[in-house]
């Protein structure tokens, strides 16, 4: 299984975490934990999740549709290393950030 760290951040409004939830469930990922706070009239939060590895980039693929609902970030993440130095963690997609 590959784990994803997702963060998202945008415009707070009704369906955000739906929309990312249905999106993960599509592409046979589980939304394993998650932080999400809303401050200042914006939305954001980071979601572990874990995809089997044969679908990890279909589901980052279908992140894209979410731009200009949500700014993502998909970052790949080696877990439960025994030794902190050999953690790894890339990014591997992210929206473009537009200046509002």
């Amino acid at each position: 299984m590959a784990t994803l760290v997702l963060t998202v951040i945008g415009d707070d409004s009704a369906g955000l975490v739906n929309a990312v939830a249905e999106l993960i469930a599509l592409h046979g990922g589980n939304w394993e934990r998650s932080q999400m706070a809303e401050l200042a009239g914006k939305f954001a939060g980071i979601v572990l999740v874990t995809v089997p590895d044969d679908r990890s980039t279909e589901l980052i693929a279908g992140l894209e549709p979410l731009e200009g609902m949500l700014d993502v970030t998909a970052q790949l993440a080696t877990v439960g290393a025994p030794d902190p130095s050999t953690t790894a963690s890339r990014s591997i997609w992210s929206a473009p950030i537009v200046p509002a």
